[in-house]
């Protein structure tokens, strides 16, 4: 039609006229180009609000859920439960014509027919149900008239314009707590909203530093200190600090743990689908951006299994807190570092010669472990739980105190009531001392059965020491600022897993600067009471 316009115009101006004749043309020209394009926005309206109708027909009879509604600048997008959404558009009142009403109404026998001004259209003497014809109506604008029609078939009239202008679904919407109700050309209709979204609460089976997650979901998790029904405060946000997959690749950010927040006066996030595993650090903060608490969120479908230890010794973790699997060969098995007596967990090593995780902020970045500054404080690492402490040279602690006797149940010992900074999840807890090691036969002599794997770096123990048999990777270990390699330092390939003991494990007394850990050589198992604080080792948990 704009062509048309700009031919007739063509064609006058070659005849010759007068000036205030062509200005009289051009401006009456412009005016119907103004009213052409109104038109052509028209039918857009429509086409919209046709397929949009049509969604709305569709979510009903498939009983969906309407999940949001967006109200945009001339009508509503309605989205779905099935990820379908509908717009349905007013249109604007203007000088050009006003464009037909559609909407939908039912007839009796509960199925949903097209209307146009108000009135059922019909494909000769049938009504043309909603859903049922794979066609939308299609209009057209021709002589100051509207016609419609129904895939190739006839063009109906449907309507003169008028010159008050209009709209192209006369629809309106109302929300209340469980339903939307939705008006379209004089009909209106009903449909429910999604309910709520709840999320499963993983404090419900036990408070912990720690949480298992085996499954995409929503979760919360109390705002509560570790192992304590103490509250963390005023709780307005969350964050996650870090990712990882346990290896040197990069996560994609959000893939393991996403969206956290805080709702009902807990923490939440989600794990998304598809499901990726490995673990990430989950962290409440206040109105400042100051981090109350962390917890570390263990991501692993794979079921997290048991060890009996011989001569009613206890039952042990099948792995190191952190481990995606326990296969050997397979390095995520190796799990985190501790700093003995934290809570949080500090990337372990990737491969044999010493490379950490990768550990990748919540933007998606590359992070190196940074050292805490001076005069370290428990509150200072729960503020900063990836601040690694130095080691203070009075009492070869991370924890600076001056005296080698301070806080020396961060962590219980003595097989005692779990501790506030307890690592491990609901239901297990650092062991408290060494004789669960002793007991099972396991006393640091040549082992019977037990050769190192130095293909796989570790060893397995099994009967007489347990069933069924254990996969105990070396983890290397983290001291004075650095990794220790897995393979040949020292005589020791560093296997080391802490116990929450600060005396020596054959009962004596011992430096309390300094406590006691299990540590791997070719064919043993190395009692280390001589361990400062301040390293990382790995942490395997006991069964409560």
């Amino acid at each position: 039609m704009k062509k048309h316009i700009f031919l007739l115009v063509a064609g006058i101006l070659a005849l010759g006229t007068s000036c205030s004749k062509i200005v009289d043309l051009e401006q009456r020209i412009a005016a119907l180009e103004k009213r052409v394009e109104k038109n052509e926005a028209d039918i857009t309206n429509l086409r919209t609000t046709v397929e949009g109708v049509r969604a709305i027909a569709t979510a009903m009879e498939e009983n969906v859920y309407v999940t949001e509604v967006r109200q945009i600048a001339d009508g509503y997008t309605i989205f779905f439960s099935d990820k379908s959404s509908a717009t349905i558009k007013n249109g604007t009142p203007g000088e050009s014509a006003t464009s037909p009403t559609v909407g939908f109404t039912e007839i009796d026998d509960g199925i949903l027919v097209w209307t146009v001004n108000g009135q059922p259209l019909k494909n000769g003497d049938q009504y043309i149900p909603v859903t049922a014809t794979p066609e939308n109506p299609e209009f057209k604008f021709e002589d100051d008239t509207w016609y419609v029609r129904f895939g190739n078939g006839e063009w109906t009239e449907c309507g003169k314009a008028t010159s008050t202008g209009g709209s192209s679904c006369d629809c309106s919407l109302e929300e209340t707590d469980t339903e939307i109700i939705i008006t379209i050309g004089g009909t209106t209709v009903t449909i429910p909203k999604a309910p709520e979204d709840v999320p499963t609460n993983l404090s419900a089976a036990g408070k912990a530093n720690c949480y298992i997650v085996a499954a995409p979901g929503y979760y919360s998790i109390d705002p509560v200190k570790g192992n304590s029904d103490d509250s963390v405060g005023e709780v307005a946000s969350a964050s996650v600090i870090w990712e990882t997959l346990n290896t040197d690749t990069a996560p994609v950010s959000g893939s393991i743990v996403a969206n956290p927040g805080v709702k009902g006066g807990k923490v939440v996030f989600t794990v998304p689908e598809p499901y990726t595993e490995g673990n990430a650090l989950v962290a409440a903060k206040d109105e400042s951006g100051n981090i109350l608490w962390s917890w570390h969120i263990w991501v692993t479908d794979d079921e997290i299994g048991e060890i009996t230890l011989a001569n009613n010794a206890g039952i042990l973790m099948d792995r190191y807190i952190g481990a995606i699997g326990n296969t050997p060969g397979d390095t995520r098995a190796r799990g985190f570092f501790y700093q003995w007596g934290r809570k949080d967990p500090f990337m372990g090593v990737a491969n044999l010669t010493g490379t950490p995780f990768k550990r990748y902020s919540v933007a998606g970045t590359a992070e190196t472990q940074v050292a805490a500054g001076a005069d370290l404080t428990i509150a200072y690492t729960i503020a900063h739980p990836t601040a690694w402490g130095l080691r203070d040279t009075q009492n070869n602690d991370w924890l600076t105190t001056g005296d080698a006797t301070t806080e020396q149940d961060r962590w219980a010992k003595d097989n005692r009531a779990k501790a506030l900074y307890d690592p491990c999840p609901a239901g297990w807890q650092v062991p408290g001392n060494g004789n669960w090691w002793k007991n099972a036969g396991l006393e640091g002599t040549d082992l019977t059965g037990i050769t190192y794997d130095e293909t796989n770096a570790g060893i397995l123990i099994g009967s007489p020491y347990c069933t069924p048999d254990s996969w105990w990777p070396a983890t290397g270990q983290y001291a004075n600022g650095g990794i220790r390699g897995v393979v040949n330092y020292f005589p020791y390939q560093y296997g080391g897993t802490w116990t929450g003991c600060t005396v020596g494990m054959s009962g004596g007394s011992n430096n309390a600067s300094r406590v006691s850990c299990f540590m791997l050589t070719t064919k043993k198992i190395l009692p280390g009471e001589n361990t400062y604080k301040q390293f990382g080792h790995a942490v395997r948990c006991r069964k409560i």
